[in-house]
């Protein structure tokens, strides 16, 4: 199993291809190798230009969704399914509070 300790420099997982470098536990090593996965292309980044994402006031680091027909922790869900990040955007805070409850 592939984790991000030993994501950097490791061998690549001889099942890892396009259909399923998206996903656990491949996931991890596959970002930090994506050149060797899918085509890429430079993209210019202008160090004038850049945009600071801020935390919310309203930030928790965990909460509860309903994910596979069951309430569920979003940290338990990240390290089940090998995920890294979560970016939640809401238009207001009353369209998250019916989606999302907060431990």
């Amino acid at each position: 199993m592939c984790s991000i300790g030993n994501a950097a420099g490791s061998e690549r997982p001889a099942d890892v291809g396009v259909a399923n470098f998206q996903f656990g536990p491949h996931n991890r090593w596959a970002f930090s190798h994506i050149r060797e996965v899918l085509t890429t292309a430079n993209i210019a980044h202008d160090r004038n230009h850049v945009m600071e994402l801020r935390k919310s006031g309203a930030f928790s680091g965990d909460f509860t969704i309903e994910f596979q027909e069951a309430s569920q922790s979003i940290v338990k869900i990240a390290e089940q399914q090998y995920i890294d990040g979560v970016y939640w955007y809401c238009a207001t805070a009353k369209s998250c509070t019916r989606r999302i409850t907060a431990h």
